[in-house]
């Protein structure tokens, strides 16, 4: 049988080891989920500003053709259905776009279009993540391609 001071000498020792445990997971545990610009370590001397410099793309890209832009609400954002290029018609895919010009989309384009929207989402709109859209590029195909 132990004695008194070696049960309370191992309760401390349990206590203390957990509380140092406690500390180490809790200054480990704050990280962030989206991908944060990294300062640059050179003084900036430009006119127009610092360049930021991420470790991941920060964009995603969807390649296809536009097949409905409908808005959402009043203005909040806009729903695009896009047919992607490779894939049957059965795979489209929806995307919730915010604040973006939607004269940009109303007619659909009918060539190909290359979206590029931010893939972290900043809001949501109806409880669904809206992107915000960097830039919309359309594919002219030359006459005999693609038919």
């Amino acid at each position: 049988m132990m004695s008194k001071e070696t049960v309370s000498y191992f309760i401390k020792l349990w206590f203390w080891g957990s509380i140092m445990a406690a500390a180490i997971l809790v200054a480990s545990a704050h990280c962030s989920t989206t991908s944060t610009p990294k300062s640059s370590d050179t003084t900036c001397w430009l006119p127009e500003g610092c360049v930021t410099q991420y470790q991941e793309n920060p964009n995603s890209y969807k390649a296809g053709t536009l097949l409905d832009a409908s808005v959402i609400g009043e203005y909040q954002g806009m729903n695009l259905r896009i047919q992607s290029l490779g894939t049957y018609e059965l795979f489209s895919e929806n995307l919730l776009i915010c604040g973006w010009p939607v004269a940009k989309f109303l007619p659909a384009p009918s060539n190909y279009v290359v979206l590029t929207y931010e893939t972290v989402s900043h809001r949501t709109v109806q409880g669904v993540a809206c992107h915000e859209l960097v830039r919309v590029d359309e594919i002219v195909l030359p006459t005999g391609l693609g038919q």
